[in-house]
C-alpha cells in the first residue's frame, strides 16, 4: 500500500492544486452538517496538502495554490497553524 504523504511528495504542483480543488468542492457539499466524518476527513486531506505546500515553498506558495485553486473558507480553516498560515 502507498504512503499517502509520500504519494503527495512525489505529486508536482498542478497535480496538487487540481486536488484542493477537488477536496475543497467535496468539503463544500458536506459542510451542511449532513456527513460530519467526511468533512473531518477531507480537512485533513485538505491539511496534508497544505503541510506538503508548506514544505515545499512556505506560506507564500500555499497562498499562490489557493489563488489557483480559487479556495473558499474551508481550506483556510483546514490550513489553519500550517506553517505560518493563519484563518
Amino acid at each position: 500500500m502507498k504512503n499517502p504523504e509520500k504519494s503527495l511528495q512525489e505529486e508536482s504542483l498542478e497535480v496538487l492544486v487540481q486536488r484542493l480543488k477537488a477536496v475543497d468542492r467535496h468539503m463544500d457539499l458536506v459542510s451542511d452538517g449532513s456527513s460530519p466524518g467526511s468533512y473531518n476527513w477531507l480537512s485533513t486531506q485538505a491539511k496534508s496538502i497544505g503541510e506538503e505546500l508548506n514544505r515545499r515553498g512556505g506560506v507564500d506558495l500555499m497562498v499562490q495554490v489557493a489563488e489557483m485553486a480559487n479556495a473558499s473558507n474551508h481550506i483556510e480553516l483546514a490550513w489553519d497553524g500550517v506553517g505560518g498560515w493563519m484563518a
